[in-house]
């Protein structure tokens, strides 16, 4: 695809609305236990103290979930609904029953899990200050609203093993999810590292929201021929030259695929 073809081609996606970026970096947690269910926050609750429980799978953003590594090997999962919280063991409670809540997320060891993976595919989720824990299905139940709490962790109990599955637009991140250690860049020389090229222009034919005006600009790096197809990062709060760089770094260094990247501001 040539660059005025690719141009011409944001500029459908636009007009058209279709740029979503909803599922991108979301997962599905489905309990191996009730395999037609997945976890979610009870009514879609937004405060402190949000019971997580099961349910039938319905897309809803409820039931779509961020994975977010940190220090050590441990991870914050929170919900695509209200990222702000984290999925929690209630107030650090290290008793087996404690129930699994969404609250604040103030990297509190209580939100902060670690996922051990099974030969089944499955992960089970241990949180740092109890380790000898893990999220249980409760007794398996099929039912929606089954309890999820704490309960003495064994590897071969599959009533607290769960499967997390990439949402559309999510690669399978085998290596963030397994990641154990710490992560090393990799080595590349500063020459190595090729500028790419900005395109600029202004939208101001929204069939969606007329009257509306936006300045958009699309960086094309500079591995994009046209032969293959790239993949495309779209961003609604502007232009940040630092964004260029990290991607000319990331692309050169292999840590991401030949990506175009698309922002636009409303003026």
């Amino acid at each position: 695809m040539k660059i005025h073809q690719l141009l011409s081609h944001v500029l459908t996606l636009f007009a058209a609305g279709s740029v979503q970026a909803e599922d991108w970096g979301a997962y599905s947690i489905v309990s191996v236990s009730a395999q037609s269910m997945v976890l979610e926050a009870v009514e879609s609750g937004t405060t402190d103290g949000t019971l997580v429980s099961i349910n039938k799978a319905a897309g809803t953003a409820s039931q779509k979930w961020t994975i977010v590594p940190k220090q050590d090997g441990f991870f914050v999962i929170k919900p695509l609904h209200s990222p702000a919280l984290a999925l929690s063991a209630a107030q650090g409670g290290t008793k087996m029953g404690t129930a699994i809540v969404l609250e604040t997320d103030g990297g509190k060891p209580w939100q902060l899990w670690a996922m051990t993976k099974h030969e089944n595919g499955a992960y089970s989720l241990t949180p740092k200050h109890a380790p000898g824990l893990g999220i249980d299905h409760n007794g398996g139940k099929q039912q929606p609203g089954a309890k999820i709490d704490l309960w003495t962790y064994n590897p071969k109990d599959q009533h607290l093993q769960w499967f997390i599955k990439p949402l559309a637009g999510s690669g399978v991140n085998e290596a963030a999810v397994d990641a154990t250690a710490k992560y090393e860049p990799p080595e590349i020389k500063p020459e190595d590292i090729l500028p790419g090229a900005t395109k600029q222009f202004r939208f101001a034919q929204s069939k969606i929201f007329p009257g509306t005006v936006r300045d958009v600009t699309v960086f094309i790096p500079a591995q994009y021929d046209g032969k293959k197809p790239a993949c495309v990062y779209v961003k609604t709060d502007g232009f940040n030259p630092r964004e260029q760089k990290m991607m000319e770094l990331m692309i050169a260094t292999g840590e991401m695929p030949v990506t175009v990247g698309v922002n636009c501001r409303r003026r």
